[in-house]
């Protein structure tokens, strides 16, 4: 899904436009950020069809975490 995450500057709380991996001191300042209502939205959409799996990490993980009914690490 398009948007699910974003890479956020920390002091803006904007999506970074130029995003650099390189860049050490945008590093420092962003948050791997995940849509919790896009996330929901995928989550309610598939549930009919069985089990719904998420794999990966995010910034703001504890925001969607209540989707979930098993965590393994």
């Amino acid at each position: 899904m398009p948007g699910l995450f974003q890479m956020i500057d920390k002091r803006t709380g904007k999506p970074f436009s130029d995003f650099d991996n390189t860049d050490l001191e945008k590093q420092k300042n962003s948050a791997w950020m995940c849509d919790v209502n896009k996330l929901g939205e995928l989550i309610k959409m598939n549930q009919q069809e069985g089990p719904v799996f998420y794999c990966g990490i995010a910034s703001n993980l504890e925001d969607f975490l209540h989707f979930f009914d098993k965590f393994f690490c």
